[in-house]
């Protein structure tokens, strides 16, 4: 993001802000997915920094709740940044991968979540940013909310131990009504419902080797 912004004593001056976003990685065949992950020459800037330093406010920032690819091994979840814009103008550049062809999942397990870029959210104002773009003008006052995707899940959801779905439930990574949806499982006022759980996953559904919108057997 580039662009100009008034300091205290109300001159003009120019910015160049740079930040990269972190992101799901895909699930193992023993172990779930890491939540989250930066690469080489990002940096996990605090909230602090970037208000210090450049004309923006933090309005959110933490993990984008079912972002993860589901699975007996669920998928990393992305993130969520929400941008106050305080520059009198800027131009924001966005790199976000995997939007159209999310993550695969594996062997039973579902794609991880896609990503995007949207400019005043919920607002008769909004729109969505190409995820590959330059010259998206931005003004003070405008919100901008960025999610990253997350990692494909292994494996098929209903061997997803309950315990762990409650778990991620309660950890805000995955929703009630996903836990009920993708891994069979019904919580009720924090706790699993055995018998509801049981009813679920009574009606295994089947799966394929590969999972990216939709299950595959090959390939090819």
């Amino acid at each position: 993001m580039r662009g100009t912004y008034r300091d205290d004593e109300g001159d003009l001056k120019s910015f160049l802000m740079s930040d990269g976003i972190g992101v799901g990685w895909g699930a193992r065949s023993s172990a779930d997915g890491t939540d989250a992950v930066y690469f080489v020459a990002q940096e996990n800037y605090p909230v602090e920094f970037l208000e210090i330093g450049y004309p923006v406010r933090l309005r959110a920032y933490g993990i984008l709740k079912d972002s993860c690819g589901a699975g007996q091994y669920r998928g990393g979840c992305g993130i969520v940044r929400e941008y106050d814009v305080l520059a009198e103008e800027a131009v924001l550049a966005l790199r976000i991968d995997s939007i159209k062809n999310p993550p695969w999942g594996i062997a039973g397990g579902m794609a991880g979540g896609a990503g995007r870029a949207v400019v005043n959210p919920g607002t008769n104002h909004e729109r969505v940013l190409g995820p590959l773009s330059d010259g998206n003008v931005l003004r003070k006052g405008d919100v901008l909310r960025i999610e990253t995707g997350g990692g494909g899940g292994h494996g098929h959801p209903f061997d997803r131990p309950t315990e762990k779905v409650l778990e991620d439930v309660l950890g805000g990574f995955v929703s009630a009504d996903a836990a009920r949806r993708l891994y069979g499982v019904a919580i009720a006022e924090g706790v699993v419902d055995p018998a509801g759980t049981a009813k679920l996953r009574a009606r295994r559904p089947a799966t394929g080797a590969f999972h990216r919108h939709a299950y595959v057997d090959s390939l090819a």
